[in-house]
């Protein structure tokens, strides 16, 4: 199977384009939810329909199960690039004057633009598998504290959790150790085991 040369990217509204999350407030968070929560279902039926191609059996069901076959489907469809120079120096301007100048080497390479739509699609898939699981799970905006790694994304938690899941950054995090991980040593979860670790969690 090769990657998908048809997959549609995710287009964020002019509203949002450049604006960091940590500048949101209240209501530029629930209006980027609102946004993200609309798009679902069309985001979804891409997702079913490219997986079919190559899985004719297999259901969206949002069952763990399930989660097999769209990890397959996933390490299938992502993929690196080369940072440009100004993602280059926006590195290096982070690490300069701190103690890790020097010592570590910022990155050469970042996922793709096709990766970050993939990791959007089947991070919103995963999600939806725990809230079928565990109903009282709801997508909320992460609004404290703002020192939050997640503060103003989209976020499933109840509405007692004192943390909750932001399964694009997971998926992402997840993408990047797979496509660099050795042959022989595997770095990133299965699916189906960071369900069991987030089912726990919640």
């Amino acid at each position: 199977m090769t990657r998908s040369e048809t997959y549609k990217l995710v287009i964020i509204p002019d509203q949002f384009v450049g604006k960091d999350f940590k500048g949101f407030g209240k209501k530029d968070a629930m209006l980027y939810l609102d946004w993200f929560l609309s798009i679902a279902p069309e985001r979804m039926n891409q997702l079913r329909n490219e997986i079919v191609k190559n899985w004719e059996n297999w259901e969206m069901d949002y069952s763990r199960e399930s989660l097999n076959v769209v990890q397959e489907w996933f390490e299938q469809n992502i993929a690196e690039r080369s940072k440009t120079d100004e993602e280059k120096r926006g590195d290096s301007d982070q690490i300069k004057g701190t103690k890790f100048e020097g010592i570590i080497d910022a990155n050469t390479k970042v996922i793709d633009e096709k990766t970050v739509s993939v990791c959007f699609d089947v991070g919103f898939y995963f999600a939806e598998c725990l809230r079928k699981k565990k109903p009282d799970l709801k997508w909320k905006p992460c609004l404290s504290p703002k020192s939050n790694v997640n503060y103003g994304h989209p976020i499933l938690a109840t509405d007692t959790s004192r943390m909750g899941l932001n399964a694009r950054s997971i998926m992402q995090v997840n993408a990047q150790k797979k496509l660099k991980e050795n042959v022989n040593e595997k770095q990133h979860h299965s699916f189906m085991k960071l369900f069991d670790i987030w089912d726990k969690l919640f």
